[in-house]
């Protein structure tokens, strides 16, 4: 779940399927939470979404939708992830997959596609040092938000989902994390989790 302080130094956001496609046909930039200076990495979207993301931050337009004037944004970037990246964690996710139902924990089986969320992880494990990880897991606490923002059909939905398997993400996280890889940041951490 979020937490505060979540999403105020953001260099990078991963954009899913959903929320790219909302973003390319009929969701205007200008609603979407996005921080100064911010990479979004776009892993499933077909290139042409992507390219309609990337230039309504690069043009002056006008949304009808919202009756907002939208100014170029040029400190925001959109990067379409190589298919070879959400290949390479679906084929961690199928592994981690293989060893939990070997090990009899049939509850963390499920989808295989991997979400945006987990490819961004395991992209920054080979960009970058260290790794802080937020807003995985399976808390569904009342008190803890699901995210720091609300926006176009993304918050939390009940049920499993038809896609991903997110509790077999958070299993694969939960052992990133107890192995050194990654700290990962729950509503459980302290405060300056993850904080360098």
């Amino acid at each position: 779940g979020g937490r505060d302080g979540d999403g105020s130094r953001t260099p990078s956001r991963p954009v899913g399927r959903l929320l790219s496609h909302g973003s390319g046909r009929r969701v205007d930039p200008a609603v979407l939470p996005l921080e100064g200076n911010v990479t979004l990495l776009s892993s499933r979207s077909p290139a042409e979404l992507v390219l309609k993301l990337h230039n309504k931050f690069n043009n002056h337009t006008h949304s009808a939708m919202y009756n907002l004037t939208f100014h170029e944004r040029r400190d925001i970037r959109v990067l379409s992830l190589s298919v070879g990246i959400t290949g390479a964690a679906k084929k961690l996710m199928d592994g981690f997959r293989d060893r939990v139902t070997k090990c009899g924990q049939h509850e963390a089986v499920g989808p295989a596609t991997p979400s945006s969320g987990l490819v961004a992880v395991y992209l920054m494990l080979y960009l970058c040092q260290r790794v802080s990880v937020y807003g995985f897991g399976t808390d569904v606490d009342p008190h803890v938000p699901y995210q720091y923002y609300r926006f176009y059909n993304t918050e939390r939905r009940e049920g499993a989902s038809e896609v991903h398997s997110f509790h077999l993400e958070y299993a694969a996280l939960q052992s990133l994390h107890r192995d050194g890889y990654i700290t990962l940041c729950t509503s459980e951490s302290e405060p300056d989790c993850g904080h360098q």
